[in-house]
């Protein structure tokens, strides 16, 4: 194993030394993606990888159309900024404690959420605050405002005036 290799994702030579190879296990993994749809954060990196391999057993490539790229999804829906899957973790408030090193699993993981935000199919966490905005969201890793709202408590002669409107409401609704 290269150490370069090692360094990004932690898998020495003799771990690997008991799993399948990619030509063992490619047939099961057509069959599992064929006619769905793969999203995948930067496809064409992975796929120019993932398609040399099928072609070395040859076998047929991955086609594109069968892709969602989520980094191109993130670019169109924020330009200009980083979209990379952590940026994009850090954006949507998304836990990136368990990533030490590339891992695969956990990218998926990662992404599945990352994907739900991006196509707005989940509703943004809300961090309630009374703590100055810029410190919560600085300690909450969120590079992102618009999911940060303070609570305003209501004074004494609010509570108050909003006792007596309820009072005189159930009155004129009730009896």
């Amino acid at each position: 194993m290269p150490e370069e290799a090692f360094k990004v994702h932690g898998f020495t030579s003799e771990f690997l030394r008991s799993k399948e190879t990619f030509d063992k296990v490619a047939d099961e993994f057509l069959e599992f993606i064929q006619n769905k749809k793969i999203i995948i954060h930067n496809a064409s990196f992975d796929l120019g990888f993932l398609n040399h391999e099928l072609k070395l057993i040859r076998k047929n490539e991955v086609k594109r159309d069968n892709i969602i790229d989520s980094l191109e999804v993130a670019r169109n829906k924020f330009p200009g900024s980083s979209n990379s899957l952590d940026a994009l973790c850090r954006r949507f408030s998304i836990d990136l404690s368990r990533r030490k090193k590339h891992n695969a699993l956990l990218d998926c993981e990662l992404l599945r959420e990352v994907y739900i935000n991006l196509i707005d199919a989940k509703e943004p966490k809300l961090i309630f605050s009374n703590e100055n905005v810029t410190t919560n969201l600085k300690n909450k890793n969120i590079d992102n405002k618009d999911y940060c709202k303070i609570v305003i408590k209501p004074t004494e002669e609010e509570l108050k005036l909003h006792k007596e409107f309820l009072k005189k409401e159930l009155k004129k609704n009730y009896y």
